[in-house]
């Protein structure tokens, strides 16, 4: 006789920008590009552009890198400062997840946790939003020294969050598919956000899927 299927402890993992936070700098680029008469594209491009390299992973540091964005813009410290600060400042969180994670950790349903490709300065901001209270641990990618495709992340955020199951009964929700394909890749289960309540419903089904013995990867 067969050995029953075993019930496992799910895993559910979260980006943040983009996911839990729908726009991490809201009116900054529109408000920005108008007044140093850029385009968008390219205000985005002085700020965000090889970050993922270097600020995103802690080769440099936010201050070091705020230097780099001012002389891509050819502007004042005082005025980069001023973008610092507006870039920086607490945004609101989707509430459906949060409530969906935080309804999951209340249950016991499944271990959660957020991964996400950030500067330093997310730190303080997730713990400012309570977040350190909804999920089990948070990997920001400029703590871990690699970001997101790369599969060392990953792996390190399953160490940190999962157990013994992780990958296979892991899901990965990312608003980037290259993002959600690479989770795909290690075995994880993958889910493309779009919108937080098609989200939260994939969440609940991936969690009552593996609570019942049925785990696989899509």
């Amino acid at each position: 006789m067969s050995d029953p299927v075993r019930a496992v402890t799910p895993v559910v993992l979260l980006d943040i920008g983009g996911v839990l936070v729908p726009n991490t700098v809201p009116g900054l680029t529109e408000n920005w590009s108008a007044r140093l008469r850029l385009s968008e594209r390219d205000f985005l491009a002085a700020l965000f552009g090889g970050s993922d390299e270097q600020v995103g992973i802690g080769r440099v540091t936010e201050p070091e890198w705020w230097e780099v964005v001012r002389g891509r813009l050819g502007v004042s410290a005082a005025t980069a400062a001023e973008i610092e600060r507006e870039m920086t400042t607490p945004y609101p969180y989707d509430a459906t997840l949060v409530d969906c994670l935080r309804g999951l950790r209340e249950r016991g349903a499944a271990r959660t946790g957020l991964l996400s490709n950030a500067w330093p300065h997310a730190r303080r901001l997730v713990e400012a939003a309570g977040m350190l209270d909804v999920v089990e641990d948070v990997v920001l990618s400029c703590e871990a020294g690699c970001a997101k495709p790369d599969p060392r992340v990953y792996a390190l955020a399953l160490r940190r969050v999962g157990g013994p199951e992780a990958p296979r009964a892991a899901l990965f929700v990312d608003d980037t598919p290259a993002n959600v394909e690479a989770a795909r890749e290690l075995g994880m289960r993958g889910h493309v956000h779009t919108d937080a309540e098609s989200t939260a419903r994939c969440v609940e089904a991936f969690v009552q899927e593996h609570s019942a013995g049925e785990g696989g990867a899509e």
